[in-house]
């Protein structure tokens, strides 16, 4: 995700913007910022790793495949952007 895109997902965010927001707030929720691509949480987790981050040391181990041979869930932000009304 291009970090000007990360920017207006936070400002929406932030705004209360969107159909999902209650009284122009958003609590208890999770959004998931990602280009149109689905990812799965393996993958996701590897381009952590290689940013270097401070803290985020460490190995992550995925021990099973689904069907497709993806280790993890898939991540997608249809939500997200449902939610916020998001482009």
């Amino acid at each position: 995700i291009h970090y000007e895109d990360a920017a207006s997902l936070c400002a929406a965010v932030l705004a209360g913007s969107g159909p999902g927001a209650k009284d122009g707030l958003y609590r208890s929720e999770i959004f998931v910022g990602c280009d149109d691509m689905p990812i799965s949480f393996e993958d996701m987790m590897a381009s952590i790793s290689r940013a270097g981050l401070e803290g985020l040391e460490g190995e992550v181990s995925f021990t099973e495949q689904d069907g497709a041979g993806n280790s993890g869930k898939l991540m997608s932000n249809a939500r997200t952007r449902e939610m916020l009304g998001w482009e």
